[in-house]
């Protein structure tokens, strides 16, 4: 019983009003949603990419970069792959559930110098919270929770140069 107690201090000062990194959720408009369409892995560098597709628009394909670690969490967690102990994401949904607290939404907001940014959307105790984070890390989470995944369409914009829709791959 400490041990959750103790867990459950450290998740309420991220989700509560004085962490740095949690603020009320702006409301945002010209939301594209995304799904995830695969993990492959990149032929030049070996690295594992995401491809998240618009959905019901078959020529935007967003490819980001992410770590093997967050590559495994994600396949493991669209296979429905369970570990015989909670993984960190596993864990971060536990305290969001034993909080009362929902993932409401996963936002990739920005893409500045080849780097993708990312929210997720908290609807804790009737307000909403945002929380920075990165991509990886936060569709992880969004998988295994069923929350829905967002870009900005700006973000969709400037990852999918016109030039490219409609050529697939990474």
């Amino acid at each position: 019983m400490r041990h959750i107690a103790a867990a459950v201090f450290v998740v309420v000062a991220v989700v509560g009003a004085s962490a740095p990194t949690a603020r009320p959720a702006p409301e945002k408009d010209g939301l594209v949603e995304l799904a995830v369409r695969d993990l492959v892995f990149d032929r030049t560098s070996g690295a594992p990419v995401l491809l998240l597709e618009a959905r019901g628009r078959d020529d935007v394909l967003i490819p980001i970069w992410i770590g093997l670690c967050e590559a495994r969490a994600i396949e493991m967690a669209r296979t429905g792959a369970v570990t015989p102990r909670p993984l960190t994401y596993d864990m971060v949904a536990a305290f969001v559930h034993a909080l009362g607290a929902s993932v409401e939404k996963v936002v990739i907001v920005d893409l500045r110098d080849g780097v993708y940014y990312a929210e997720i959307h908290l609807g804790v105790g009737g307000s909403k919270r945002v929380i920075d984070a990165r991509p990886s890390d936060a569709v992880a989470l969004a998988v295994r929770m069923g929350a829905p995944i967002y870009a900005v369409e700006s973000v969709v914009e400037k990852a999918v140069p016109p030039g490219s829709r409609g050529k697939r791959g990474a």
